[in-house]
Order: structure tokens, then sequence, then C-alpha cells
């Protein structure tokens, strides 16, 4: 596949998404955008693939790593052997993929956490710890950050002894735990609990206990239940504070990386404000934003004065 058409299947796989992060691209000029597209079409198409295994034959990650080492091979545009056992749409954005990893410096070390994140999902490990959940975190969200970076600064990724470096993983590790307070019922269909076993036990609610709450109504006691409410409330207390830090990554950005940025942590942040104002909420429904939030959200950033007023707040 040739490079544009390689470009339109990755916009076409994240405008298909239906997620928030699509409209905030818009405000990137166009090279940034299709890197976007690219990038997160990538992490769409991994995902995608753990979402029933091991159910399903979709994934396999040794086969996602070898894809990954490819792209830096002396002919990475080359269909590779591995492809036909990969998706189809997964060999579609190789051409665009080596054009972003090399025009953006892309850390290539980066996806390949990602890749080992997904593992995590497709056995459905067990989060012992808060240490493992941000080492989770990282590994999916934080590690797509630091991507980000690099395209919003044409090739200039901030290194690790950046102090920036710490407010990227943090603003990372944020969407990811608001993301997981936010789904708790469809992960727990799914036989996945995310929120650590030392916090469940801390409260007086098992791993088992809490998957079967969700699974097949297990009834949990008035103690336990008062246990999980105090239980959500670390959760957003922890977000909170890995909000306020990630905030910082805005200083690196020029006008239009900083309205991409600015728009996906303000979407977020409103849905931890959300869960903040109602935590039971989440125990019976997904929590979203509204349309009248969405067209809010919108407004705010495409136009500036709105804009300075929403980022000093």
């Amino acid at each position: 596949m040739d490079l544009e058409n390689s470009y339109r299947v990755a916009e076409r796989i994240s405008r298909s998404s239906g997620s928030s992060f699509f409209r905030s691209f818009q405000f990137l000029k166009l090279e940034r955008r299709r890197a976007m597209y690219t990038l997160y079409a990538f992490a769409r198409l991994a995902d995608a693939a753990t979402d029933d295994a091991p159910s399903q034959p979709g994934w396999n990650r040794s086969l996602w790593m070898d894809y990954l080492d490819s792209l830096l091979g002396p002919e990475p545009h080359s269909q590779s052997i591995f492809d036909s056992q990969l998706p189809s749409d997964l060999a579609a954005i190789r051409p665009a993929l080596v054009d972003v990893a090399r025009r953006y410096r892309i850390p290539v070390e980066m996806l390949q956490a990602l890749v080992q994140g997904m593992e995590t999902d497709a056995r459905g490990d067990e989060i012992p710890s808060w240490s493992a959940l941000r080492q989770y975190a990282f590994q999916v969200a934080s590690s797509i950050g630091i991507c980000c970076t690099a395209i919003w600064t044409d090739g200039n990724p901030i290194a690790p002894e950046d102090p920036l470096w710490t407010s990227a993983v943090d603003c990372g590790i944020a969407f990811q735990l608001t993301n997981i307070l936010r789904d708790l019922r469809e992960d727990a269909a799914r036989g996945r609990g995310y929120l650590p076993t030392e916090d469940l036990e801390r409260f007086g609610i098992s791993r088992s206990q809490w998957l079967g709450f969700f699974t097949s109504r297990q009834n949990l006691s008035n103690a336990q239940l008062d246990g999980l409410s105090e239980l959500i409330a670390v959760q957003i207390e922890r977000a909170r504070g890995l909000f306020a830090r990630g905030w910082q990554l805005h200083r690196m950005l020029d006008s239009d990386s900083f309205r991409m940025f600015s728009l996906m942590w303000h979407t977020y942040r409103r849905i931890l404000a959300a869960i903040e104002r109602d935590p039971n909420r989440i125990l019976q429904e997904r929590v979203r934003i509204n349309r009248a939030g969405k067209l809010q959200l919108a407004a705010s950033h495409c136009f500036t004065p709105l804009l300075l007023r929403t980022a000093s707040r």
C-alpha cells in the first residue's frame, strides 16, 4: 500500500473509533494531524485485538513486537512475513507508521511498552498494588502520551531527565485512572478488574467479590459498600493530583498542540469531576459528557479568549 493510502486508512480507523480524542486532532496542522491519526490507529488496533483475547486469535504479543521491530529494519515499508497473521489494517498502516516514526523520532520503545501493557489486558492479569497499576497505566497510556509529545514538537520528544517527562507520565496515568473508574462495569463484565487488589482488601473486599458484584450481582455487606465508596474516593484523589501535575506539560507546546492537549485534558478532567459529584453513578452506568458539555468544550478551545480563560482556571 502506498503512503497516502496508508494515511487514509489510519484516518478511517481513528474516525470510526468515535473517541473524543479524534475531535481534538482537528486543532493540529495537517502533518501533525495525520501523524496523530496514525499513532492513534495503532493504539486502537492493539486495544481491539485484546478485547476478546484469549477466546479469539487476534492477539499474539510476539508478532506485534516483531511488527514494531520491523519498522526499524532496512526495508521497513515492505510487507513482512507475519503480516498475514496480524489484523489487515495493521499491515495497511505500516507505511504511515514508518513515516511518522522517522519524521517525528517516535521512541519505538514506547510503542513496545504499549504492546506489553496490552498483554496484561489479554491475559486478564490481576493488578496487585497501586505501584503495579501505575506501571500498567504507564504502558497503555503514558507511553502514547510521550509519543504524542514527539509529534506536538515536530520530532523533539522529551527525555526522561526532563522535568516535563514526569508531567507527561502523570497525565497519562490520570487519563487511564479516569478510564478505569468510568468503565468499571464494562471491564468487570469481561472479567477484568483494574482496581488494585491491595486497595480492595484494605476496604474489606476480595477481587472475586468485586467482579461478582457486577457479573452475578453478588451482594456486598453494608460495611463493604461503605468501603467501596471509600475506595473510589481514594482513586479520585489520586487522579486529582495526577491531573494537576500532568497539566504542566502544556508549557512545552505551541499554539495548535496546546489546543489539542488542553481539550484532551479538560475532557478527561470533566469526566473525573462528574464522577466526583456522584461516585455511585459509576456502579450503575458509564459516565459521559453530554452533548451540551462537548459543544462547550469545543467552543472554549476554538476561540482564543475562551481558551485562555479556560486554561487559566
